[in-house]
């Protein structure tokens, strides 16, 4: 009963979302007043009309289950319910408003999204005072996910700004308003951070915690710093190893960006090492250790074998060209990693081969 109660409350609240954001938007954009603009507007109608009396019967449903027993709020179903709309609502005011808000810096006017956000901003509210008062696993889900969110910003905020500044000052080419993009995006971002980051710290324990930070704040950026360093590697090496390449501005198009990739994320990376340093070898140092092995021996083995297929097919430089590349940035991160787990085999055999 519970799975099909919210299943339905999720979904009403979706297509009213989506209702109201299209009825806002008629409003907002007096561009045109076509016959497809008023069937558009009783679509959207519509959806507000079957959607809010829905919610209406499901809240107060829900709300005579909670006064009969209190405890149901705190059942896996409901917060699994606030975990999917708060999220869904976050997101979908949150990632595109960036693009939304270059119209101040004479970027393009999109009605549309800007009145999904609006309306999306406001049912993130309500069900952020609803989600608010759990500090459960669940619930910690969303926190996480916010504080996520608001630190890719900031990183994608960083990264932009490095590429344009090197860009500009070697030659390249830069995107229109570039600048003002990564200054709204980390205007955005910001207060997002600080503001879910400062509610994980109250509500998560520091089992969870450092389960986050350590997958979400190391595991990733290395993934993605060793992708960029092997990308702007390969443009070197192609540039001076092979002769095909002749246009310098649209052959580096993309290395300023993979550069400050590998700038911003190392120190990111390095951060949140700080903050989870100290902690005793548990199966979360395991499964990263080893997971971060298997990727990089994978790296390796890909680098190798590109090395092979070039030195087999002398034509095909860029093979060996790539495989170089790859070899430079995942051997030291497999070396490291690999290195602690065989030290931790000859401290505790037992210990760590009896580990799931």
């Amino acid at each position: 009963r519970d799975l099909f109660k919210y299943t339905a409350l999720l979904i009403a609240v979706i297509i009213t979302c989506f209702g109201l954001a299209g009825l806002l938007t008629q409003l907002i954009d007096n561009t045109s007043s076509s016959l497809n603009d008023k069937l558009d507007a009783a679509r959207w109608l519509s959806f507000v009309v079957v959607g809010i009396p829905i919610i209406v019967v499901i809240y107060r449903w829900i709300k005579r289950d909670f006064k009969k027993n209190p405890e149901t709020s705190n059942d896996p179903s409901w917060q699994i319910y606030l975990l999917a709309s708060t999220t869904f609502a976050f997101l979908l005011w949150f990632i595109p408003l960036t693009n939304t808000l270059l119209w101040f810096a004479g970027g393009p006017y999109h009605p549309r999204a800007l009145a999904q956000e609006i309306i999306a901003f406001g049912v993130w509210l309500v069900h952020l005072a609803l989600i608010r008062s759990h500090r459960s696993v669940i619930a910690n889900i969303h926190r996480f996910i916010g504080w996520f969110s608001g630190a890719v910003g900031l990183v994608v905020a960083a990264i932009t700004a490095i590429d344009y500044a090197i860009s500009r000052n070697t030659g390249l080419i830069t995107e229109p308003r570039q600048m003002q993009e990564a200054l709204i995006l980390a205007i955005v971002s910001l207060p997002v951070l600080l503001y879910y980051w400062h509610n994980f710290e109250n509500s998560a324990s520091k089992f969870e915690a450092r389960i986050y930070r350590t997958f979400g704040g190391i595991a990733v950026p290395i993934l993605f710093y060793t992708i960029a360093g092997t990308f702007a590697i390969h443009q070197f090496l192609s540039w001076n190893f092979d002769t095909r390449y002749q246009d310098r501005a649209t052959f580096f198009e993309e290395v300023p960006q993979q550069i400050g990739a590998v700038i911003v994320l190392i120190p990111t990376m390095l951060y949140f090492r700080k903050l989870v340093a100290g902690a005793e070898r548990d199966d979360v140092v395991r499964v990263f250790q080893y997971l971060i092995s298997a990727g990089g021996a994978f790296a390796i083995a890909l680098g190798t074998g590109a090395i092979t297929a070039g030195l087999l097919d002398k034509t095909d430089k860029d093979a060996i060209l790539f495989g170089i590349s790859i070899l430079i940035m995942a051997s030291y991160t497999w070396y490291r990693q690999w290195s602690h787990c065989q030290f931790a085999v000859n401290i505790d055999f037992e210990g760590e081969h009896h580990s799931p």
